[in-house]
């Protein structure tokens, strides 16, 4: 079915079905994106506070102050 305004103008169907399409689209983008950064953040929460995390950062710590260490060594 093809809405009045449609007939008026001259739009084909599939181009009233694209310019809503594309309406839809340019109004739900921000709220995507907001859902996105949500479910991230609600994915990296147990991470973050679980041991392994803590344990790979403080060791990744340690490893560039070994590094930092052995080089000024060298130059020294």
């Amino acid at each position: 079915m093809v809405r009045p305004e449609a007939e008026t103008i001259g739009l084909s169907r599939g181009a009233l079905v694209a310019s809503t399409a594309v309406r839809a689209t340019t109004s739900t983008r921000a709220t995507a994106s907001a859902a996105a950064e949500v479910l991230r953040e609600r994915m990296m929460a147990p991470m973050r506070s679980s041991r392994a995390f803590l344990l790979k950062a403080e060791h990744r710590g340690r490893k560039r102050d070994r590094l930092a260490s052995s080089s000024s060594r060298v130059r020294a």
